[in-house]
């Protein structure tokens, strides 16, 4: 079952698609290869953010502005027992797949990176608003767990009310993802349960 949000990104991602210049050159190349347009449009209906992995993911990525490099260096960390290498406890990061790097790195993986992907469409789309701008960070790291604060004028205090992941943080710290008006400071808070 769809829901209204899902929709709502989908139709923002088809937006963010549909006046990219680099989506636009490479339709035209993939175009070349087919004499028929319907098959050139079953091709592109194919083309879909939730499904798509490594070189495709990195097309959207390009396309909507958003690199897979993180600033910072970030600690492979994996749901596992004690005695397994990067293993943290229940619920604070998600199960190891396999592809999935034990090293630290500056390379987000493919779901992290899909996640920052939402987090640019967003905040190249997205309201400024506390509502807006709270949905967009529910979306870029998948959790209910944030709060909204204005201690002061031109400061926005985003409080994270559990477990966020190494490359969640980087993600919300180093790629500046959350929409807000120009000269908005951000403070990143972090409340562990």
């Amino acid at each position: 079952m769809r829901t209204a949000k899902r929709e709502y990104a989908d139709s923002l991602t088809i937006n963010q698609l549909g006046e990219a210049a680099d989506f636009r050159a490479l339709i035209s190349v993939i175009a070349q290869s087919y004499d028929s347009i319907d098959d050139l449009l079953h091709y592109i209906s194919t083309i879909n953010v939730m499904q798509a992995k490594g070189v495709w993911l990195d097309l959207i990525g390009l396309i909507v502005g958003q690199s897979r490099t993180v600033p910072t260096v970030v600690e492979a960390k994996y749901f596992g027992y004690d005695g397994q290498p990067t293993a943290v406890g229940y619920g604070q990061a998600r199960y190891r797949k396999a592809g999935d790097s034990l090293s630290p790195t500056s390379i987000l993986g493919d779901d992290e990176y899909r996640n920052a992907i939402f987090g640019r469409i967003a905040r190249n789309f997205g309201a400024l608003d506390e509502i807006s701008m709270v949905e967009a960070i529910q979306s870029i790291l998948q959790t209910n767990a944030v709060q909204l604060d204005r201690p002061t004028a031109g400061t926005i205090s985003v409080i994270f009310t559990g477990y966020i992941t190494e490359a969640q943080e980087a993600m919300i710290s180093g790629i500046d993802l959350i929409p807000r008006a120009a000269g908005v400071k951000l403070d990143i808070q972090t409340v562990y349960p």
